[in-house]
């Protein structure tokens, strides 16, 4: 079986699930909130051929703004979208399968209980989905559902915290 993929994208998630993992790690923050969020910058990366940056960035943006949250293009939290792509081959072309991942990462400033004081950069909230289909590409709008299931729970988690601050 051959194998192609686009690194890039991926080490950059590898990343920031790695980073993830080491404040996950550490049990929950107390006051993590959603509540009033702004974004300060969206970060939009695909190795998906099918799904360009410009349509997913513009999803996004339509969405957020659609819920109230802005985007403000300056400042800290950044939100990581990313759709990665893997395509893996045989001899046979029945056996041919493509696998996308989406995910959407929050990232933002930190401070660590090891090194009070310290600001790290964090990943504090994030969701993925995936799409996997048989012979050959996935259709654009099955990657743009999983898309906006994505946006569609960050969307949710934002309000449900809001909603809590303001009783």
């Amino acid at each position: 079986m051959k194998s192609t993929r686009r690194a890039t994208p991926i080490a950059v998630f590898a990343a920031l699930v790695s980073l993830h993992a080491a404040v996950s790690a550490e049990g929950p923050q107390p006051n993590v909130s959603l509540a009033g969020l702004t974004v300060g910058r969206l970060v939009v990366t695909s190795a998906a051929d099918t799904m360009e940056e410009t349509a997913l960035r513009e999803t996004a943006e339509s969405r957020l703004a659609k819920a109230g949250i802005a985007i403000d293009g300056f400042s800290a939290p950044v939100l990581f979208l990313n759709v990665s792509a893997e395509h893996v081959t045989a001899e046979s072309r029945w056996c041919a399968c493509a696998v996308y991942h989406v995910m959407l990462a929050l990232q933002e400033p930190v401070t660590t209980e090891r090194v009070p004081g310290e600001v790290a950069s964090a990943v504090t909230w994030m969701r993925s989905g995936t799409v996997k289909v048989a012979g050959g590409r996935i259709p654009r709008a099955s990657i743009g559902d999983v898309v906006q299931d994505v946006l569609s729970f960050f969307v949710r988690a934002v309000k449900a915290d809001t909603q809590k601050s303001d009783k």
